[in-house]
């Protein structure tokens, strides 16, 4: 608990602070690759000390890693990367009894019921949300809030910082648009975005495709790089550290972008 309500502070300080820091000067973001070995990386995460977790497929088994232990920390058949490395949890959905329910690393099974529970995701709060389906149509839920979106359009792909703001992806016109509980519409380009992340300072990622390739997209420092390679799944921390997979040669690597001014 005391763990806890200092993120909060922490988050709140940053959330306050967070854009103008980029005020002072031109932002640029020095950009490396985190993954080498031939294997299919996949769903990184990253926390506020710069660690970074990521699934990996090497031949039938689906495994987790995390650059704080460099060894095996989850094998199971929906494998997620350490979606909360601040503190160390997991979250995933797995088939329980015909269906689809979120599971903890930490507090064991979430959700219950006749209905699938899907794309699931904690923050360092422990507050937990993912998407099950109101009569017929994808709402997004939480297990402090409860139902969420309410509206008769799909809704999928969530996620939230420390604060509680969500954010997710729905239909606008004929794209889709990245949403936020608190913000309400926050992508308007004649373009479809997808896999949004937010952090603790209100900045949101997602992809968008620039040209022919899908690239990752800052809320506020616009593209984070343009160049001739899909992005995939950005996440991002409250530095504003944002990491991402993409592939290169035959197999998909992580990536990290370290925001700097000059």
């Amino acid at each position: 608990m005391i763990f806890r309500a200092c993120a909060t502070i922490i988050l709140l300080i940053l959330t306050l602070s967070g854009p103008a820091a980029a005020a002072g000067g031109k932002l640029t973001y020095r950009i490396s690759q985190v993954t080498t070995d031939p294997a299919n990386h996949f769903n990184p995460s990253i926390n506020d000390l710069g660690q970074v977790g990521w699934c990996v497929v090497k031949g039938p088994v689906y495994e987790s890693y995390s650059t704080v232990l460099q060894e095996r920390v989850l094998n199971r058949s929906a494998c997620v990367a350490a979606a909360g490395l601040n503190l160390q949890e997991m979250v995933w959905a797995q088939m329980v009894g015909g269906y689809s329910q979120v599971f903890s690393s930490l507090r064991g099974q979430i959700t219950w019921g006749p209905v699938h529970h899907l794309n699931p995701a904690v923050n360092a709060a422990g507050e937990i949300v993912w998407v099950q389906r109101v009569q017929g149509i994808a709402q997004i839920f939480s297990n402090v809030k409860g139902q969420v979106t309410k509206d008769t359009v799909s809704h999928v792909q969530p996620a939230l910082n420390g604060l509680g703001e969500i954010v997710w992806v729905q239909r606008a016109d004929v794209h889709d648009q990245v949403f936020s509980s608190r913000r309400g519409q926050l992508t308007f380009s004649l373009r479809d975005h997808k896999q949004p992340a937010i952090n603790g300072a209100g900045e949101v990622v997602w992809i968008e495709k620039l040209g022919s390739f899908w690239q990752v997209v800052s809320s506020i420092h616009g593209p984070i790089i343009i160049e001739p390679a899909d992005h995939f799944q950005p996440r991002l921390n409250n530095l504003g550290v944002v990491v991402w997979s993409q592939k290169v040669g035959f197999y998909s690597q992580i990536f990290k972008a370290i925001p700097e001014l000059w």
